[in-house]
């Protein structure tokens, strides 16, 4: 049996139902592809682990 995996965003942007949604919608790939990376990019960015009071504290 094939193990299932997740679609890539490539993948997903050229199926063909897909683009007759994003043109439906008057939304291109680029589009896409540029909010997808500002998601990753603040994902990244809370994701950072924060430092506490304790981190700063010199002994």
């Amino acid at each position: 049996m094939a193990e299932y995996r997740e679609p890539t965003l490539d993948e997903l942007l050229t199926e063909p139902m897909i683009r007759q949604v994003m043109a439906s919608d008057g939304v291109d790939s680029a589009e896409i592809r540029a909010l997808m990376s500002r998601m990753h990019s603040r994902q990244s960015w809370i994701m950072r682990p924060r430092l506490s009071l304790g981190d700063l504290m010199v002994a």
